[in-house]
């Protein structure tokens, strides 16, 4: 199996909505599309405590492409990125085959800033 690509998240800020993005393009090791089933993302702290996590199940990560290998994440509103602990988190992104292969295909840090400025409840 490849080895993750590492990429570290950052520019994240409580509070702030994150705008949506492909995430990545899965291929193999010929670069041939590797079409996706389904995919999961999960940000966790330091203690293994999960901050927030998307799927494909929720729709919060969609499926797209003509290879049906591309993985994107739809926008985070800054409700949700409210209630995120500041600090250094790790995550990873993991995607199942249509095959039924598991394959984490991002890992890295996030680092998460605190805000200042808050709305009143």
């Amino acid at each position: 199996m490849a080895t993750p690509t590492r990429y570290d998240l950052t520019g994240l800020r409580r509070g702030d909505s994150v705008p949506a993005v492909d995430l990545a393009t899965v291929t193999d090791g010929a670069n041939a599309p590797v079409p996706i089933a389904s995919a999961l993302m999960q940000i966790r702290d330091l203690r293994d405590v999960l901050i927030c996590e998307w799927s494909t199940t929720a729709g919060s990560l969609t499926i797209t492409g003509a290879d049906a290998n591309v993985v994107h994440m739809e926008r985070v509103p800054a409700m949700v990125t409210a209630t995120w602990r500041p600090g250094p988190h790790v995550y990873d992104l993991e995607v199942t085959s249509v095959a039924g292969d598991t394959i984490t295909v991002i890992e890295g840090t996030a680092h998460i800033a605190a805000d200042i400025s808050r709305r009143a409840s």
